[in-house]
């Protein structure tokens, strides 16, 4: 069970109503979801189905988000890490929502 300093960890208060969180991505995999927090370098860890060609990846990793938290595709952006697998996304929800939704998250899938 992740904990919730753990959750924080990978969170940053970016304006109000406004959070970044740090992710690092696995395309081309046979699922789509989250896999887990990665302790070392503090993120959380989501697998995707598309391949990272013409931001496939990065459109299906936005969708995910915004469904996880239910937001509009629009309330979800990628603020750094597009051409990568380290990202930063961010939602236009306070830190705080985005802590409590995610710890959530994460106990319903179990990592």
């Amino acid at each position: 069970m992740v904990e919730i300093e753990e959750l924080a960890s990978i969170l940053q208060h970016f304006k109000e109503n406004s959070t970044n969180i740090s992710i690092h991505v696995q395309p081309n995999s046979t699922t789509l979801g989250i896999t887990g927090m990665d302790i070392w370098r503090t993120c959380l860890k989501i697998s995707l189905v598309s391949s990272p060609t013409s931001g496939k990846a990065n459109l299906e990793l936005q969708k995910y988000i915004s469904s996880l938290f239910e937001l509009s595709i629009n309330d979800v952006s990628i603020m750094s890490g597009t051409k990568s697998r380290k990202k930063v996304i961010n939602v236009n929800l306070p830190l705080d929502i985005v802590l409590i939704k995610l710890e959530e998250i994460m106990r319903i899938y179990g990592s």
